[in-house]
């Protein structure tokens, strides 16, 4: 073998590494807020967003099975408030108090314990009733002694303000003092009622200052319909 060619094996290897090693990092680090890196999961083969689970809550929920829960819960590139992908939920099947769709997410416990963190994101609504669409955010702390859950540190749910009925794209917020003894942050969406709700852009500020998400720079849809990260970026 020429050492030419060689060179170029090497060469071709190590930019590779480096790229799925950018592609490494991207999955790692991101909290994928945009809904743009997605796969298809469990029996459903609904398409969904990475890093979220995303799927039905309540009575009845599970990860391999987003729609047993009475909501579908999916990506949807036709409506949208940003880029390419929306997270749409919508029931299905007859409604139940007990059930409700979701999306759920974590947040670094180093970057956000102890801040003021603003999380808000865009929701559109059609025909809901019997329920609203709202972010949620949840802080918890240690266990407390003889109990078997953590406590809570902080809860806001949105269900006073959440969104009914019809209304066109509409950014919500969440503000909250993250306490500095929180041990789990998790966050996300959820859709309680009857109807149509879509979840994008979603945004994190600390401080006041914007949390800048890790993404790739670029990805590629194959012929085949999956997604590839081509390289990374922060």
């Amino acid at each position: 073998m020429n050492r030419f060619l060689v060179f170029l094996i090497s060469f071709f290897l190590c930019n590779n590494s480096i790229m799925a090693q950018n592609s490494l990092d991207f999955l790692q680090n991101s909290l994928n807020l945009d809904f743009e890196l997605w796969g298809v999961y469990g029996e459903s083969g609904y398409t969904l967003p990475y890093v979220w689970y995303a799927g039905g809550g309540g009575k009845g929920a599970g990860f391999s099975r987003p729609d047993v829960a009475g909501y579908k819960v999916f990506l949807d590139k036709h409506e949208k408030f940003s880029r390419r992908y929306s997270l749409k939920m919508e029931m299905f099947d007859d409604w139940s108090k007990e059930s409700f769709g979701v999306f759920t997410g974590s947040l670094p416990i180093e970057t956000f314990a102890g801040k003021n963190v603003e999380y808000r994101g865009w929701i559109k609504t059609t025909d809901v009733k019997n329920g609203y669409a709202g972010l949620w955010v949840r802080v918890d702390g240690k266990k407390r002694m003889f109990s078997k859950v953590n406590s809570v540190l902080g809860f806001d749910n949105m269900n006073n303000r959440g969104l009914k009925g019809d209304n066109e794209w509409t950014q919500v917020t969440i503000k909250m003092k993250v306490s500095e003894k929180a041990t789990q942050i998790n966050f996300g969406g959820l859709f309680t009622g009857e109807g149509t709700a879509w979840f994008d852009a979603l945004e994190l500020y600390i401080d006041g200052e914007k949390y800048v998400d890790y993404e790739p720079l670029v990805t590629e849809i194959l012929p085949t319909g999956e997604q590839i990260i081509i390289t990374g970026g922060d």
